[in-house]
């Protein structure tokens, strides 16, 4: 199995990479046919037939804004283990949506409270993430109006 990136406990998300680490798996063979993908890039450096080679995918675009489809849209497909999540650096955007996915895992698995969750979260103790905390905290107030409240 593929491991580039442990996220602790998480057992969804596999890798939180950028668009340049996602072409060197496909590059040099990796089999990413087990791998369910969310790209955040607004490129076609990535070509529909690289994006087949995953056993599914998303593409979605933003900045530093999110907007609720592409919110719902992330929600719904994180429903999906062995995650990968890319944008271009994958550092910033690809950070805070791997760390909202996390988060609600741990909500639905425990309960678990938000100042525990950021305490141990293994994408904040990486140097090399700098997740969006403003697309972090949309995606989780999404989820918490429209997802807890149903159930």
């Amino acid at each position: 199995m593929l491991k580039l990136f442990n996220t602790s406990s998480n057992e969804y998300i596999i890798a939180i990479i950028s668009k340049f680490e996602v072409m060197s798996l496909l590059i040099f063979g990796k089999d990413t046919s087990k791998y369910n993908l969310i790209s955040i890039s607004d490129d076609d450096l990535i070509t529909d037939e690289d994006y087949k080679k995953f056993n599914s995918y998303i593409k979605i675009y933003f900045q530093d804004d999110i907007d609720d489809i592409t919110i719902k849209k992330i929600i719904e497909f994180s429903k999906k283990d062995n995650l990968i999540i890319h944008c271009d650096a994958g550092e910033s955007r690809s950070a805070a949506v791997a760390m909202a996915i996390t988060y609600i895992k741990c909500i639905e698995k425990s309960n678990c409270k938000m100042e525990e969750f950021i305490k141990n979260c293994s994408i904040l103790q990486n140097d090399r993430y700098t997740p969006n905390m403003a697309i972090f905290s949309k995606i989780v107030n999404y989820y918490k109006e429209h997802y807890l409240t149903k159930e």
